[in-house]
């Protein structure tokens, strides 16, 4: 995994909140929810730059889904299979699930998205914005032991291929990509 993913994925990375520390979930098993993944809203369809902010915006809202259930299928389906920052997150979430691990009041949101946004069929799109995440516990299994994973924003840029339709994710890479 990429050392600046994995930073996101605990949050080792700079930025902490003074936050009340979590409760210890009472049960050791796997605990996820039987909610399903956030509905792509109708504006994150469109090939047009609001519809690719949109996106960006529900993609992470996905990542934050997947982060609290460890259910990753649509985070794959939004995702290249050839996008490794998108696949360091499903790898990660899939493993800590299967452990029986866990990530508690860990959310994710992203600021604003700078786009760079060309209207020729099957061009990448680029998008610029920072991931947050909030402090949070997290075990990576069973037999782990929890501990506090402090609050981060990053900024991450993302690589954008519109598709039969829809947006997926090619590439998503820390920093500023020129």
């Amino acid at each position: 995994m990429s050392a600046c993913v994995g930073a996101l994925l605990l949050g080792l990375s700079a930025c902490s909140e003074d936050e009340a520390r979590p409760a210890e979930p009472t049960s050791s098993a796997t605990t996820t929810s039987a909610s399903p993944p956030p509905s792509v809203p109708s504006q994150a369809t469109e090939f047009s730059p609001e519809g690719a902010a949109a996106f960006v915006t529900h993609y992470v809202a996905v990542i934050d889904h997947a982060s609290k259930t460890g259910d990753v299928d649509e985070l794959g389906r939004l995702s290249d299979p050839e996008c490794g920052g998108c696949n360091d997150y499903i790898a990660f979430y899939e493993r800590v699930y299967a452990e029986g691990g866990w990530l508690r009041n860990r959310n994710w949101t992203n600021g604003e998205t700078d786009l760079w946004f060309s209207s020729k069929p099957g061009a990448e799109v680029r998008a610029r914005t920072s991931l947050r995440v909030t402090r949070g516990e997290v075990k990576t299994g069973a037999d782990a032991t929890a501990s506090t994973a402090p609050a981060s924003s990053e900024v991450v840029t993302l690589g954008l291929r519109f598709e039969s339709g829809s947006w997926i994710v090619s590439q998503l890479v820390p920093g500023d990509v020129e």
